[in-house]
């Protein structure tokens, strides 16, 4: 059989409230039609119709269903429309014989957006599955993606099932990649395979963790396409670009594969002595929800400690009565350290360190209940992020990779980083050590 060449329908203008269409007329009341495809889905060779429409509230599907002299309208569907979005033009697309799809362009927050709602069509005609895209606009993890439909009888049951052509580009990486989403036509509707897609995020994170060392580039290459394309469509992410409404298909089943992918495209990045754009990645890691497991940790930790960048100041350690019952530290805005001890010290840091009471009602002791100083988890004031015996500094667009001092079997706690990043201080052993960190 040949193959089916889709067909493009007829776009119309913003603000049409009716057409006439082979000398009958269609419209849909308080709906402005945006256009029109023709189609049979019913076999009998006469024209029916599928509608784009639109309301200040609403955007829908009707259909129109030929009736000798006339058409008989029905509405497919209707879902809410975002008030933050800009309608651009509406598209159809008959795919198969028994598929079309309404895309409509729109503009979100200055970043382009897609709608989709396929369209299964039969002797009953339904639109039962819609899909949001929303591209991302300084996106942490996605730098660009793009999304076509197109038909595939995947399962060869004769239905056409939904696919969609997803190319994502990570941030930061020079080539985009393309995968294929598939929707499958079943009894209650179209249901997206996103198992499939969560099988596949697995094996390209395995395939990076297993090359981290042995091929920089390669794993480079696979986790930041496992972690783009889990941000791009995988409702475990909570904030995917694609989001399906109508499904009953609840995940990808990530697990932690997303987070794991994640975790080695920032070491990959670290390998390959991209320590701005390793630093950028982690450091979205907290506001978009991300928590690395303990074996991300060590992939993180193992190239941050390894890593030809990586800073190892001579740390010097204060034993000094006043300091012996330390337990907390933070710094000041003027640079000194402030030691919660027995009684709070001032560590004023210099060739010639200084040690001064501190006063009830000073300000800098407002650091350890606004701050909490730092914890062994992550931030600080200022931010930081630790992983093992390495914390990475961020300034701008710049950071830098500072070794914490090594202790044989011992502890290392409270981490803190003074304002201007010119010190780092810790509890090692429960003494308080501090070190310089060079430009």
């Amino acid at each position: 059989m040949p193959a089916f060449l889709a067909i493009e329908g007829t776009r119309l203008p913003e603000g049409t409230a009716s057409a006439t269409v082979d000398g009958a007329p269609i419209g849909f009341g308080s709906f402005t039609l945006r256009g029109y495809a023709p189609v049979d889905a019913d076999g009998d060779h006469d024209d029916d119709l599928v509608i784009a429409l639109q309301s200040e509230t609403e955007l829908a599907v009707g259909y129109a269903r030929r009736d000798g002299t006339r058409f008989s309208q029905s509405m497919l569907s209707r879902s809410p429309r975002d008030p933050s979005c800009t309608l651009g033009e509406a598209l159809i697309r008959v795919l198969a014989t028994d598929l079309a799809v309404v895309e409509r362009r729109l503009t979100c927050g200055g970043a382009p957006g897609l709608e989709i709602t396929p369209v299964t069509l039969g002797s009953v005609s339904r639109a039962p599955e819609h899909v949001s895209v929303r591209m991302p606009i300084d996106d942490p993890f996605l730098e660009a993606l793009t999304v076509v439909p197109q038909a595939n009888d995947a399962d060869h049951d004769g239905a056409s099932d939904l696919g969609l052509v997803i190319t994502s580009k990570a941030r930061g990486i020079a080539r985009a990649e393309t995968e294929t989403l598939l929707l499958r036509s079943v009894a209650s509707g179209m249901v997206p395979d996103l198992a499939a897609i969560g099988t596949r995020i697995g094996t390209l994170e395995r395939s990076a963790r297993r090359d981290l060392e042995a091929s920089t580039a390669r794993a480079l290459r696979d986790s930041s396409r496992a972690a783009a394309l889990a941000f791009s469509v995988c409702p475990d992410t909570a904030r995917p670009a694609i989001r399906f409404q109508g499904s009953a298909n609840t995940g990808c089943s990530l697990g932690d594969r997303h987070v794991r992918a994640l975790s080695t495209w920032a070491a990959a990045l670290v390998r390959s002595h991209r320590v701005d754009d390793a630093a950028a990645l982690l450091f979205a890691f907290g506001p978009r929800g991300v928590v690395p497991d303990a074996a991300s940790e060590r992939v993180i930790s193992r190239a941050l400690g390894t890593s030809p960048e990586r800073r190892a100041p001579p740390y010097t350690t204060y034993i000094v009565p006043q300091l012996a019952d330390a337990r907390a530290l933070a710094f000041a805005a003027d640079g000194s350290l402030i030691v919660r001890a027995a009684t709070d010290i001032r560590l004023r840091i210099s060739d010639s360190p200084t040690l001064e009471p501190v006063l009830e009602g000073d300000p800098a002791l407002a650091r350890f209940e606004t701050h909490g100083g730092a914890t062994d988890a992550g931030t600080s004031y200022p931010p930081f992020l630790r992983f093992g015996e390495s914390i990475v500094l961020r300034s701008g667009v710049h950071a830098r990779i500072v070794g914490l001092p090594m202790l044989d079997g011992g502890r290392l706690s409270n981490v803190v980083v003074d304002d201007a990043q010119h010190s780092v201080a810790c509890l090692a052993d429960g003494h308080v050590q501090v070190a310089v960190i060079t430009p």
